[in-house]
């Protein structure tokens, strides 16, 4: 068995874009997914829970191998605004 850890980018779309693309392939065997419990009085309605997932893929003639998504795959990257201060 082989796994893999999906590293993750700076751009939230293209960490959402490689996950789907699992989805989408024909040699995608299983998606789990992991998601935080949401509470809904410590936090805003706009803040998602934290999620995560593994997938099997199998790579034909080779083996099935495991990619995990960590819990910040889904996760935009905020820039500090300080700079918007005048």
């Amino acid at each position: 068995m082989t796994v893999i850890r999906y590293l993750n980018s700076d751009n939230a779309d293209l960490n959402a874009n490689a996950i789907i693309d699992i989805i989408k392939d024909k040699n995608t065997k299983k998606i789990v997914f992991f998601a935080t419990y949401t509470n809904r009085g410590h936090q805003p309605d706009s803040v998602l829970p934290l999620m995560a997932a593994i997938a099997e893929y199998e790579i034909p003639s080779i083996e099935l191998i495991h990619i995990v998504f960590d819990g910040k795959f889904l996760t935009a990257v905020c820039k500090p605004r300080y700079s918007e201060v005048k």
